[in-house]
């Protein structure tokens, strides 16, 4: 019983990886077409392999460091609020 559930935390601990790597690589993807200086692929590693550490890390640099990359394009800044 014990054993099934934490096979159960296992997986779900995983599709949250998996789905939060995937994210992050369709969102530094679009960044970087706007002109932003980043690798989507290691970010998307970076956040599958160290969750808890790489997504807050590359939600806090989207939010102040890489909106400023992208120039004077008001409309396209907007859509990473």
């Amino acid at each position: 019983m014990i054993a099934s559930i934490l096979t159960l935390l296992q997986i779900a601990g995983l599709f949250i990886s998996v789905f939060g790597a995937w994210w992050v690589w369709q969102d530094a993807k679009r960044l970087k077409q706007h002109g932003v200086i980043l690798t989507p692929g290691l970010w998307a590693t970076v956040v599958f392999l160290l969750w808890c550490v790489g997504l807050p890390a590359y939600l806090l640099l989207r939010r102040f460091s890489w909106k400023k990359q992208m120039g004077p394009t008001p409309d396209v800044a907007k859509e990473f609020e």
